[in-house]
């Protein structure tokens, strides 16, 4: 029964199985699936296309970054030398340290280390890392600019916390002596003025290159098979210039400068036979040890032009002998000391009817010189004055290179060749008068002045070097032969007599002219120079010294003349005339001036000019007292001495009035050494640092340096009037 009931129900259900319909299969879903896995391959094929074809070598330089690092080797700088070999300017290294005070963790030690390497007291970094702390702060700087020499235990501490810093610096070891032609460099080591831009791309080389692989901690390996573009270190830039006679000059200017009460003075001083520039120099100066004076780092010499007055009498003369239009003893009428003209007039200091050629140039006379000067064609007056190179650059291998003014004999009024012919109605370099001289004293020959002697690689090898190079004949070499006892004439017994030398035969002229203020000649600014050669039978050096806007006299012969004669005297080894024939040797020099100064920078100033201090001993100062200073030494400054002789000084703390007495010397009156002193030529800043020591009131006009000073005392109180110019 159980199985009939069984068999029922399976006919049944098969019966309506055949029944029911069947579902109908959905094939757009497929499609819709099968077309979304295409579009994605397809966008995949795309980025895959993008990544490895298009942006290829973007996406490989990403990796690159991520991967390696680029590392530059700086290459090192060349060196500056003198003609002689002795450095001027060469690359030292030091060591700025920074530290992160939160992860530093051995500050006792850094600090000591620090103290020890500076001289400066361990609290004073210290103090450094705990105020940074306080102030949440993740770097600060604790010591920049340390010799590198002083850091070798501070560079063996292992601290994660301590950034060392080597960075390369540049040193002049004669300070501000040649500063202004050696130039400076900004603090990417690219030159911006003198030597150091002119010859940027000698001496700075080319940086390499190394590249090195990164792993994932950041940690840097090097692998052989990587790029390496190495260094090339800049080459030496070796100068014509002779130190010693570059010291002389500086420090003759310097004095001359204090007697005149100027603004400045330059002196330029070249070997005639060659165009070598021996001397280069303007005070004030610019010391690139502490950066003041930068005002005066431009090379006057080249820079500044200026009317040159009576040292331009060299070319009318010369082009008057030339074209035999005078000579020697031929006389000429002087128009009484005052000449008339149509609209103008022209005056003599010396006032003659008459003067021979001869007296007319040894006493300066600017009718004489006006009138020959006129005789000539603008054509012919034009091309003597620019065959000795007026007006037109000398191409020197400085920069800033002024090229002076003369106008074109279609610009000439009928005034214009009269004021030439003394030396107004166009403008000069101090370099363009030097080499003109230069030009007689040799023969007639105007030469290239160049400072650039070599080029020197890292071997020693010269790579590159001048030679003399003659531009033209300027006049024949009897002409300048006749010229030569015309201006020694000038020297020996007319307006220059102030440069004689004796036992020198010196050729020269003396120069004053008026400065051009608001478009009107000055009655106060006025411009003295000397120009000349030596000896004057077989020359040597030409040399030209400029005072600007001198106080004390206006004149040439009494303000450049003197400076030029203390030159020449020191360089050759002889005693300027009317210091009873003593001949001094050429190791015995004027003892620098060193009041005012710290006790380092006093010990380099003294071995600049070729003296020596005696030993000193710090240590018995107490450092709170402040830099020491010197406040007397023996010699005196300026004064005659054998540079063998060590100087001896006295010194006083910046803070205290307590002087310390130097070795056999006997201790001075202060106060009244103070009161007698002279301040003139120091920093204001240093004058006052002195004065602050002591009790004195002070009152300071302008800023700068010190020109003027004045003592006055009231109610008791000792009063000292600092005038100042920069």
């Amino acid at each position: 029964m159980f199985r009939n009931i069984t068999n029922s129900l399976s006919q049944k259900a098969a019966s309506y199985e055949g029944e029911l319909p069947r579902p109908k299969t959905k094939f757009w879903k497929f499609w819709v699936v099968m077309l979304l896995f295409t579009l994605a391959f397809l966008r995949i094929e795309y980025e895959l296309f993008s990544i490895q074809i298009v942006r290829g070598e973007e996406y490989a330089s990403l990796a690159k970054k991520q991967s390696e690092s680029n590392i530059t080797i700086k290459s090192a700088r060349g060196d500056i030398l003198d003609r002689k070999g002795n450095l001027m300017a060469t690359t030292v290294y030091t060591v700025s340290v920074a530290a992160d005070p939160f992860m530093l963790e051995q500050q006792d030690l850094i600090s000591t280390t620090l103290s020890d390497a500076t001289g400066l007291p361990k609290s004073h970094f210290t103090n450094k890392l705990n105020n940074a702390k306080k102030k949440k702060r993740r770097f600060v700087w604790l010591s920049r600019d340390i010799d590198s020499d002083k850091t070798a235990l501070l560079k063996a501490i292992d601290d994660p916390g301590l950034i060392i810093n080597t960075v390369p610096k540049r040193k002049l070891p004669l300070g501000s002596s040649v500063s202004q032609i050696v130039g400076f460099v900004n603090v990417d080591g690219n030159g911006i003025s003198g030597i150091e831009l002119a010859m940027d791309s000698i001496l700075k080389g080319r940086d390499g290159r190394v590249i090195l692989l990164r792993d994932a901690l950041g940690n840097l390996k090097p692998r052989a098979d990587l790029p390496r573009i190495p260094e090339i270190d800049g080459m030496d830039v070796q100068l014509t210039l002779d130190s010693r006679l570059q010291r002389i000059v500086e420090l003759e200017l310097m004095k001359g400068l204090e007697y005149a009460a100027a603004e400045s003075a330059t002196a330029v001083a070249l070997n005639p036979a060659t165009g070598e520039v021996l001397a280069m120099a303007t005070y004030p100066s610019y010391d690139p040890n502490t950066g003041e004076g930068v005002a005066s780092a431009r090379i006057r010499s080249i820079t500044d032009t200026y009317e040159p007055g009576s040292t331009f009498k060299l070319i009318t003369a010369a082009a008057c002998l030339q074209e035999g239009i005078a000579s020697e003893d031929q006389v000429f009428f002087a128009h009484h000391g005052l000449a008339r003209y149509k609209g103008y007039t022209i005056n003599d200091i010396h006032k003659v009817d008459s003067a021979t050629f001869r007296d007319a140039i040894r006493y300066s006379s600017n009718i004489v010189m006006a009138d020959l000067a006129n005789t000539f064609s603008n054509a012919d007056f034009y091309s003597y004055v620019r065959d000795f190179g007026f007006g037109l650059p000398t191409e020197i291998e400085l920069p800033g290179e002024n090229s002076g003014k003369v106008k074109q004999p279609k610009e000439f009024s009928k005034a214009t060749k009269r004021f030439m012919g003394h030396g107004y109605g166009l403008t000069v370099t101090p370099l363009q008068i030097c080499n003109a001289y230069a030009t007689v004293a040799n023969g007639g020959n105007l030469m290239t002045p160049y400072i650039v002697k070599k080029i020197i690689d890292a071997n020693g090898n010269t790579i590159a070097e001048n030679n003399p190079e003659k531009v033209r004949q300027v006049i024949s070499k009897e002409t300048a032969q006749r010229l030569t006892p015309l201006f020694v004439a000038v020297v020996d017994s007319g307006t220059g007599s102030r440069a004689a030398v004796t036992g020198l035969d010196i050729a020269g002229k003396t120069g004053t002219s008026q400065q051009i203020e608001d478009g009107h000649y000055s009655k106060r600014n006025y411009t003295a120079s000397f120009a000349g050669y030596f000896p004057a039978n077989n020359p040597e050096v030409a040399m030209l010294v400029y005072v600007d806007k001198p106080r004390t006299s206006i004149y040439g012969g009494s303000m450049a003349a003197p400076i030029f004669r203390n030159i020449a005297a020191r360089y050759i080894g002889m005693e300027p005339r009317g210091s009873n024939n003593v001949v001094i040797n050429s190791d015995t020099l004027a003892t620098p001036p060193l009041f005012g100064l710290g006790v380092e920078e006093a010990q380099k100033t003294a071995l600049l000019y070729g003296f020596s201090m005696e030993d000193f001993d710090e240590d018995d100062y107490d450092d709170e007292d402040g830099e020491l200073i010197v406040f007397g030494q023996r010699p005196e400054q300026y004064e005659m001495s054998s540079n063998d002789e060590k100087i001896k000084f006295t010194v006083v703390p910046e803070g205290s009035f307590s002087p310390k007495k130097s070795s056999d010397m006997d201790s001075p009156d202060l106060e009244n050494q103070l009161v007698e002193h002279d301040f003139k030529g120091l920093p204001l800043r240093r004058a006052i640092a002195i004065l602050n020591s002591m009790d004195v009131t002070i009152k300071v006009v302008g800023s700068g340096t010190v020109r003027k000073q004045k003592w006055t005392k009231a109610k008791g109180e000792i009063i000292c009037e600092l005038t100042c110019r920069r």
